[in-house]
């Protein structure tokens, strides 16, 4: 059923076996209790990647994953100690077995093996020492290809395209693995902490992000100076580096289109972590030539170090401009890398600092962690318990059969909490519902959208009892309508005469038609600033532009060859930038390929296509644009085979030789992230209209007065 305690109950109790794995492993390898113990604690302290233990939905498999994880890298050491060909055997099963149950979350691990096998099974001062090593990494690549073919995603082509963008020079591509570094070196509190202490100092973001830059450059020369004391060439090459690291960052990161298409000052925070993450590599490396002299020590750092970093480039590759927060899940298993090469490193170096240093890293983690768990049930859990006990007052039993109909407030709050309440994964949204009810998810409907709402009203005939309506506000919480949507949907008639639009006596719970004649007179001052640098010409065009897009948007059908929830054709053409259509993820992994349908109602002499990007890792590459009088013999008057990812919501204009017809398609056959695709809006526009500039009329549009 759904007892909460229970499931997580399981959950803690694995993440307590593989916090007790790390604590074991670390210890078996390094053979000091203490270095096991500070490595369990900052394991158990969490924060870094949180998320992957705290949601039920990944927990336990993220939890066993460490623990196979940790019993490889066991049983591969003791093999290269022991030479003992069962110990082999063993690593080769715990590597199929981690794989074959969590490669979601481990395909970055052939790295790290061959890594290992590199330092601990190869014999770099012989040839035959050289050939049986590489012999005995040979099978775990054989294993890793059996799993990855069998359970490849289309992600893994954009591997191509990352190594692509790198060798060109385009170093912006690095720029969500440094990022996701630095997060994990320096948690977001701690650095939204920072700009926000800025924010007293008259700076703008981009001046604080550099003054930043420029303490801790400053603050990692004072360390590498105080740590290399004797090693003048070292020292000088790490210094050297730094600076140049920084400009590098200048270069690449600071004024990136790629990089800034979110919030200006998430964005300007996430460079900064680059900046450190870069820092944090180059300050790793000095630390591990200080453990060189002491061999076993230094490669088991160096292994560990590249656990933490191959994890987070296998999911740099595929978002690239993306970084990885703190807490996100897919850090879990750069957690464990890190757990024990900080114990490792600092204890090994500095002794008594080393350790009262792993321990406020590990109080500094719980106490982010004990945050974190405060907020989520303050700002998640609550809201949804609150929403659905509510739910249970209004409706005690749910019958088979009912429809639920949810209205949202516009507010980014209430939808973001509404979103929270029904997030279940892949599974359809009345999951949540049926679960708490214990029925079959399928026996009930549930929308959001008043129209799909109405559709199913009209096409199942459902009885009115079993029709369910209601209000969900952030500030007001659930509010039952049931009574008056029935009321309005089942029983209503019209209302016509004076309205008082102080008071108009109507409570609208559906959408409300208001018919009305209306006298305008404008008593306006024009504004100076008021856009008025067109001639009367322009003007007419302008507006009968506006006019025809006005009717294209009234007019006309779109139809598509799929749609995802909540994300339906209808809103290509509804002339609002904020909702986006998104084609079926199953129908595009099925076909690789969407297609757009419009139909203008009656040829018109069309030149251009207009559509707005949704997403940026979801843009369409590949495509053509076919024209026909009759929808069935079709013309291509556009074809477009290497597109390049374009920003969130950029406006693309396609131009062609202008053609008379009813009806347009775009067929969409590859995508940036080859997933499927996301777009705002389409418009087809007719050639008298083709060659203005289409930001004009939207600014004659939004000062009509100023004129």
């Amino acid at each position: 059923g759904l007892n909460l305690p229970i499931f997580y109950g399981y959950a803690i109790f694995f993440y307590f076996l593989a916090a007790v794995s790390v604590t074991l492993l670390a210890k078996y390898l390094t053979r000091n209790n203490l270095l096991g113990f500070l490595s369990g604690s900052i394991f158990a302290a969490g924060y870094i990647g949180s998320d992957g233990i705290l949601r039920l939905f990944n927990s336990i498999q993220t939890s066993y994953s460490i623990i196979f994880v940790c019993i490889l890298v066991f049983f591969m050491r003791r093999f290269s100690q022991s030479q003992k060909f069962l110990d082999y055997i063993l690593s080769l099963l715990f590597f199929f077995l981690v794989l074959e149950t969590a490669f979601i979350r481990t395909q970055y691990l052939i790295f790290p093996v061959i890594f290992f096998g590199l330092i601990f099974f190869i014999s770099w001062k012989k040839v035959l020492g050289f050939l049986r090593g590489s012999f005995l990494i040979v099978p775990f690549l054989s294993i890793y290809g059996f799993i990855l073919l069998k359970s490849i995603d289309q992600r893994s082509s954009l591997v191509g395209e990352f190594v692509n963008g790198v060798m060109k020079g385009r170093l912006q591509y690095l720029f969500g693995f440094f990022a996701t570094l630095g997060n994990i070196i320096i948690p977001a509190p701690i650095n939204n902490f920072l700009f926000d202490l800025a924010d007293k100092i008259s700076l703008d973001y981009s001046n604080r992000l550099l003054m930043f830059e420029i303490i801790f450059l400053l603050v990692f020369l004072i360390i590498i100076n105080a740590l290399l004391k004797n090693k003048f060439l070292i020292k000088l090459s790490c210094s050297v580096l730094s600076v140049l690291w920084l400009i590098l960052v200048w270069i690449f990161f600071h004024d990136s289109q790629d990089i800034f298409r979110h919030s200006l000052n998430l964005d300007t925070a996430m460079v900064f972590s680059g900046f450190i993450g870069g820092l944090t590599l180059l300050l790793s490396l000095n630390l591990l030539l200080l453990l060189r002299k002491d061999k076993k020590l230094f490669r088991l750092a160096a292994f560990f170090l590249s656990i933490m970093l191959f994890n987070i480039m296998a999911y740099s590759v595929y978002l690239p401009f993306t970084p990885l927060e703190t807490i996100h899940r897919y850090l879990t298993h750069s957690l464990l890398g890190f757990s024990i090469l900080i114990p490792i490193i600092l204890c090994s170096l500095w002794k008594r600092l080393g350790i009262m240093i792993a321990v406020l890293i590990v109080l500094t983690n719980i106490i982010f962690s004990l945050n974190y768990q405060a907020k989520f049930i303050a700002e998640k859990t609550n809201p949804t318990n609150n929403f659905y006990s509510q739910l249970k007052e209004y409706v005690p039993e749910i019958k088979k059969g009912s429809t639920f109909y949810f209205d949202i407030a516009d507010d980014e709050l209430s939808q973001r909490q509404f979103r929270d309440f029904f997030s279940v994964g892949s599974m359809p949204d009345s999951t949540a519902i049926a679960v708490r009810y214990g029925i079959d998810r399928y026996d009930f409907g549930l929308t959001s959208v008043y129209n799909e709402f109405i559709k199913v009203l009209d096409g199942k005939n459902i009885p009115k009892g079993k029709v369910f309506s209601f209000f969900y506000s952030s500030s007001g919480g659930l509010i039952d309508t049931s009574k008056l949507v029935r009321h309005n949907l089942f029983d209503g008639d019209e209302k016509t005469g004076k309205l008082d639009f102080k008071d108009p006596g109507i409570f609208p719970v559906t959408p409300v038609i208001l018919e009305f004649a209306a006298k305008v007179r404008p008593e306006i001052d024009i504004n100076k600033n008021c856009y008025s640098t067109i001639s009367k010409d322009e003007k007419e065009l302008f507006f009968s532009y506006l006019l025809s897009r006005d009717s294209f948007r009234k007019n006309s059908i779109v139809k598509t060859s799929s749609e995802a929830k909540s994300q339906t054709m209808d809103l290509l053409v509804d002339g609002r930038l904020n909702t986006l259509w998104r084609g079926g993820r199953g129908w595009w992994i099925e076909n690789h390929n969407e297609e757009i349908l419009i139909d203008l109602g009656k040829a018109k002499n069309i030149g251009q296509l207009l559509w707005v990007n949704g997403y940026a890792n979801s843009t369409p590459l590949n495509y053509a644009i076919e024209a026909s009088l009759d929808g069935k013999d079709w013309r291509v008057v556009k074809k477009v085979t290497s597109g390049t990812k374009k920003t969130n919501g950029l406006l693309t204009v396609e131009d062609f030789e202008p053609v008379k017809a009813r009806f347009i398609k775009m067929i969409i056959s590859d995508t940036f992230d080859k997933d499927s695709p996301v777009i705002g809006e389409v418009e087809v526009v007719e050639k008298d209209f083709s060659n203005i500039d289409k930001l004009k009329p939207v600014n004659i549009e939004s000062q009509a007065f100023c004129i």
